[in-house]
């Protein structure tokens, strides 16, 4: 985990180091993009980034794994819909909000999640 779930203040620095702590080329491919859209990629590639590991979390158990998918879920829903202070959900609403994207794609990235907390190994690509 970069930051921690529970926390709602939420800077640029910590998103920026979601992306570098992960380790990925993100951070060095969207070095060649505009600032705006730089900041809109590291704000969802932490949001994803993020949600995944609390499914990937080791010292939680599945119990607790649920309990704070489900809280993120709300923290999504109440900055999409409703008023909130949480600065990370308002900073992922900003960019969702900029470039048009829709909402879909992070609730399924979070209901597939919830699916990793239930059954984690599948028998066939079918099932």
């Amino acid at each position: 985990m970069y930051f921690s779930l529970e926390k709602e203040k939420t800077t640029n620095t910590d998103v920026q180091n979601v992306m570098k702590k992960s380790k990925t080329n993100f951070f060095y491919s969207s070095l060649f993009l505009s600032k705006i859209k730089r900041e809109g990629l590291r704000v969802v590639y932490a949001f994803c980034r993020m949600t995944d590991d609390i499914v990937d979390n080791d010292s939680l158990t599945l119990v607790e794994k649920s309990a704070n998918i489900k809280k993120w879920k709300e923290r999504l829903n109440n900055s999409l819909y409703n008023n909130s202070n949480d600065e990370f959900f308002n900073l992922l609403r900003k960019q969702i909000d900029a470039f048009k994207i829709p909402h879909k794609p992070f609730f399924d990235l979070i209901k597939g999640m919830e699916m990793d907390i239930e059954k984690s190994r599948y028998e066939s690509f079918d099932e």
